[in-house]
């Protein structure tokens, strides 16, 4: 029903944010629309779900992210050495960073973003766990 459609459409509103990294299919098991696209969605998902990344390459677009848009804690510049994936599964990265209090979640947000925009990760969750950079 269209009403009802409008009405689930309006009560989403503030959770576009979030729909953003989630797929979504109309189906019907009535008429069986789209009802066959769901098992290769599910693999594909799946797929990115268990992606590995190289360090070296995490490192590198984090590092450039930060030259395109500096982050600042108190006026003092957050500072990412290094990155490592050490999970799938979800997907679970370590930043090795100046000042790990200073990495909250308007922050993790924006290396979420960045992670999406340079890959396809539609579906899939990451977690980010911010470390001290080793003296």
């Amino acid at each position: 029903d269209e009403h009802i459609q409008r009405e689930l459409d309006f009560n989403l509103i503030p959770y576009e944010h979030l729909l953003k990294k989630v797929l979504t299919y109309n189906i019907s098991c009535k008429t069986g629309k789209n009802v066959g696209k769901l098992l290769s969605v599910v693999k594909k998902v799946g797929d990115r779900y268990t992606q590995t990344f190289s360090n070296d390459e995490l490192t590198a677009l984090f590092k450039q992210s930060l030259v395109r848009r500096q982050l600042f804690h108190q006026g003092n510049p957050l500072i990412v050495y290094r990155v490592k994936q050490v999970r799938t599964a979800p997907i679970t990265l370590v930043l090795y960073a100046n000042e790990p209090d200073w990495f909250g979640p308007s922050q993790l947000a924006y290396f979420d973003g960045v992670m999406r925009k340079q890959y396809d990760l539609v579906g899939v969750p990451i977690n980010f766990i911010v470390r001290k950079r080793a003296s």
